[in-house]
This record gives structure tokens, sequence and C-alpha cells, in this order.
């Protein structure tokens, strides 16, 4: 797939590749970031929430000294012009790695993080009210790690977690399991969805609540890769991994299960007029990373999958729906963020890049405004001594 380009702006130092108009680029906090952390935002009427991980402020304040995993927890409120209203950390005195942010009830939010204790990580939740302070705290501990967090209504939450069971073929297994939180009693009601591999996963809702659905990834021995529609396979490895995605009853029961593409990786799923299930992601093909979008109905059938692009290089790749039911598909590569827009039947509209002299432009996260749209992202100096990203923003027209 070919693409054409052309460079026609560049705007507070900011390169773009394609038609674009940049109105705002720059820093809202430079040398905060732990240069292993992603950036998860919330988008409020008049403002952003930010929630990210931080580097430990010894290091900021003294680049020379040994890097170490003494990380917290940060929540930053950036005003729509990108100016920083205040910042609120908090976590343990060992390893803190900030997840996700989501929405609760009063103009407030729930964070999830992880934080290390031993050899052992355990999940910790919390909810702010619109202030920045804590209202309650839960620690969900004995698992591998934590996915993705659901607001069922004010008193009810959905987390999707991993624990490990057993140890097959020295490959470790684990219990996928769908944990109902009711964070004022402090009760944890466990359903388990499935064994699976160590790997990413994913749990969808449909706005009304009434179908979940759950992607995640799936491991098939040689013999048996014939009985599996796929994009791709590679004839090396001895397992097949693929990604797999199934529609789940209220009782965590399995409805039906549709694998997508071998050799997959997925950040994220979304769900169109509680009908279509719209998931983005690559594909590590030998030396080259394919870019796809496919998309599934809501019985489990093909609607289409696409292939977008070939990059050298792809580690997420995130997805928008846009008000007028188009796609958005955001990634990075080698410092340099990309934008894909796509009609409602995955064909690219549009590519745009946004680079940025001497900085390495990494975690994008895509936002629609009104008029227009803005990325949050870190960014860091390639030649700089300091250790730690900034937040950078950036604000286009469309």
């Amino acid at each position: 797939m070919k693409f054409r380009y052309i460079v026609i702006t560049i705007c507070c130092c900011i390169q773009i590749i394609g038609s674009a108009q940049t109105t705002l680029s720059g820093f809202v906090r430079e040398n905060i970031l732990d240069p292993n952390s992603t950036i998860s935002v919330l988008n409020k009427t008049d403002c952003y929430i930010v929630f990210c991980t931080a580097l430990d402020q010894d290091i900021i304040e003294n680049p020379k000294l040994e890097y170490n995993r003494k990380t917290k927890l940060i929540i930053l409120k950036i005003s729509k012009t990108g100016e920083e209203i205040w910042e609120r950390r908090f976590g343990t005195t060992k390893e803190n790695i900030a997840r996700e942010i989501i929405s609760s009830s009063n103009n407030g939010w729930i964070t999830r993080s992880e934080y290390s204790e031993g050899y052992n990580w355990n999940t910790l939740l919390m909810n702010f009210d619109s202030t920045g302070n804590v209202k309650w705290e839960m620690i969900l501990d004995s698992l591998k790690s934590s996915h993705s967090i659901y607001k069922f209504n004010d008193n009810e939450y959905f987390v999707l977690t991993t624990k490990l069971t057993r140890i097959i073929s020295e490959k470790n297994m684990y219990y996928l399991m769908l944990e109902n939180i009711l964070p004022v009693s402090k009760e944890r009601k466990q359903t388990i969805l499935d064994t699976v591999t160590e790997g990413s996963a994913k749990f969808i809702f449909t706005q009304n609540f009434n179908d979940h659905y759950l992607f995640n990834r799936k491991y098939v021995k040689k013999n048996d890769r014939s009985k599996i529609n796929i994009l791709y396979h590679d004839e090396c490895n001895e397992f097949l991994y693929y990604l797999n995605v199934s529609k789940i009853d209220s009782n965590g029961s399995i409805i039906w299960s549709c694998p997508i593409n071998s050799h997959c990786y997925i950040d994220e799923g979304k769900v169109i007029h509680d009908s279509v299930i719209i998931l983005p992601g690559y594909l590590n093909n030998k030396d080259k990373y394919e870019l796809f979008i496919t998309a599934i109905k809501k019985n489990g059938n093909h609607l289409f999958a696409k292939f977008l692009d070939t990059l050298d290089f792809c580690s997420s790749v995130k997805l928008t729906i846009l008000s007028d039911n188009k796609f958005i598909i955001c990634t990075s590569i080698e410092g340099i963020i990309i934008l894909y827009k796509l009609s409602e039947y995955g064909d690219i509209e549009w590519k745009r890049e946004y680079s940025k002299k001497n900085f390495d432009l990494v975690s994008p996260v895509f936002i629609e405004d009104q008029n227009g749209y803005t990325i949050l992202c870190s960014a860091g100096n390639s030649n700089a001594k300091t250790k730690g990203l900034g937040i950078y923003i950036i604000k286009s027209k469309w």
C-alpha cells in the first residue's frame, strides 16, 4: 500500500506530514515521567485529567544518580489550552505503575494501578472526587496482573484480572477472571472466564451492559493450525498464538468464540451501535509490522478485516470512534506519532505524521474536540542527559 504526503507546515517546531493545521504544541511539563510510563487521559468538559507514572524525585533533581524503580503515581489536571492546574502524587515506597483512569460519579474518577510487593504484584483501585481527593481505595492482591476496569454503577465495578494456576510444557497458565468489585463493602466476586497463557487481555461492555465481549490471546499446537481461519501463519514456531474474541453471558459462560489473527497484538476494542466490534492491532510478520483493523458482527461473524500499513516497528495501537462513526487509529514509531482516519468500513481517508526535531514522541492519546482534535503524549529529548520524559500537547484542526 502506497501513500503520498506533503510537508505543509511547521508550527511550534512540530513537523506535520499530511494536510492539517496545528493550533498549539508544546510541553505541559518536562522531565517528570518514568521512561516506561504510558499516559491515560480522562477528557472532561473544561480540562484533561492525566494519569501516569512519575520518575523518582531524587533522579529528577540529580540525573547522575543510578536509575531505580522507586516510581510514584501522579495525576495532573490540565486545561484545554495545555496549562497545568494542579498535580497529585501518591503510591507505595516501591515500584508503582499507572495503568488506567475512568470516570466515576460526581465528576470524579477511578484509577487502576499496580505496585510491587517482593516478587508479587497487587492492583490498587482508588476513587477520587473532582478536586483530586481520595474517597476510597481497594487492594486486589494475589494476582498476576489486572487488564481493565469498567464502571457498572456508582457502587459496583468490574475488573479483568489474571492469576497463576499451573505450568504446562514450561508455559505458565493463568485463570482469566472477571471480578465484580463492591468497594463500599470491600467484597470481590470472582468468575473464571478462561485459562490462558500470559499476555494482554481485555473485556468490552456494550453501553446497555446486556452483552459482554472478551478478547485475549490463545495458543494452539502446530498440527491444529488448519482449524483456525486467520490471516497469517508462522510455520517456524511449534506453538501459534492468535487473537480470540468471545461473547460472554452474565454468568461468565462463553456463547461463541471467533478467532481473528495469529501473532497479533491488540490494545483495545470498541463496540459501535451495540452491534459491531472494532479491533485494531498489528501482526509481527518477520521483520515488519502489519497494521490492521477487523470488525465482527454481534453474532460472531466477520464483517471485514483489512491491512492498513506496513511499519518498521509498532508497540501500541489505539482506537477512537469519532462522532460521525468513523475511526482514528493512533500509534507511534521511532518517536513519530502517526494518525490514520478510517471510514466506517475500515478504508483509509488520510494519514498524518507528527514529529519534533531531537525529540521522541511516544505513548500518544487521541481526543476528539469540537473543532478538531488533541494529542497528549510523552516526549523525551534524545540528546538530553535527563532520564525523565515530559508531557506534550498537540492541538490540530481537521
